[in-house]
């Protein structure tokens, strides 16, 4: 079940339906000093591609989340290649209040790292894994370093045209700002039930299915997105309620491209202050099936 051998899609990428996200969030105030802005690179480790939207802030964010095995050390056992490629794009206003697109690149990281993929039953993986690389804010000319490390289970349970899943993950996050005493960093707490139902239809020889899942997102630490008018919502708790069609299994097309799912998702935060995070994100399936 678990998807193997996947350059997840350059094809899908190039056409923005990816997932995770880059988002250097801060606060607009030239004269403060570095060390008061809010950067918040980090949870490019969790938030997943589409347009977010705070009371003061759109952003639109999009991950390419290449991967590749480079061994199979036996029946269970393989290691995966990360390397996602993540932009951001903050959204503009002119002096009428009308949206404009931006003509530039905000934001761009890059956090390779590597994964063992355990089979730890049939239907049961187990996934540790690390990464660490850097992001950077064109707009002030900054960098940050990240890292994570996280670990994953996921498990499905088969019967007739029915499959249930049951995801879990455990990650913890953190970045420096570079020539500043900036650091930032999470706990996240995981847990997501996906319904996935097999269509009477097919795509050549290949079976269609549609699903849904539900996704509890939960900060043990605080993140703190920053909105362009300096507001911060804190948040403590993410909500997900996302749609997916395509290929219960990974399909490879023209020999190299793997192919599985697509859909999109419906996310709420918030926040014991009363603040409130709103986005619509695309995804490659349960978000837990999958880096």
């Amino acid at each position: 079940m678990f998807r193997r051998h996947q350059l997840l899609a350059f094809f899908l990428g190039t056409c923005g339906i990816v997932a995770g996200c880059a988002w250097g969030g801060k606060a607009y105030a030239s004269e403060q000093d570095l060390e008061d802005f809010n950067f918040n690179y980090v949870y490019s480790t969790v938030l997943g591609t589409g347009f977010y939207s705070t009371s003061t802030e759109r952003v639109f964010v999009m991950r390419v989340p290449l991967k590749w095995q480079v061994a199979e050390l036996d029946d269970r056992n393989s290691i995966e290649l990360l390397l996602p490629i993540s932009i951001g794009i903050r959204d503009l206003r002119n002096d009428d209040g009308e949206f404009e697109f931006p003509d530039r690149l905000m934001t761009a990281s890059f956090l390779p790292g590597i994964a063992w993929d355990h089979q730890m039953l049939d239907n049961w993986h187990l996934l540790p894994a690390i990464s660490a690389g850097a992001a950077r804010d064109f707009e002030q000319g900054t960098t940050a370093w990240m890292y994570s490390i996280s670990i994953r289970s996921f498990a499905w349970w088969d019967w007739g045209k029915h499959r249930l899943a049951l995801g879990n993950r455990l990650l913890g996050a953190g970045q420096h700002i570079e020539s500043s005493d900036s650091n930032q960093g999470f706990v996240l707490l995981e847990n997501g039930l996906d319904w996935n139902y097999q269509l009477p239809w097919k795509m050549g020889a290949y079976p269609l299915s549609s699903s849904i899942f539900f996704l509890w997102q939960h900060f043990a630490d605080d993140m703190d997105i920053a909105g362009i008018s300096g507001e911060t919502i804190v948040l403590e708790n993410l909500y997900q309620l996302g749609f997916t069609f395509g290929f219960r299994e990974t399909v490879t097309f023209a020999g190299f491209i793997p192919v599985s799912r697509v859909g999109f998702s419906i996310i709420r935060g918030n926040n014991s202050g009363g603040g409130e995070l709103k986005a619509v994100s695309f995804n490659l399936g349960f978000p837990l099936s999958y880096f």
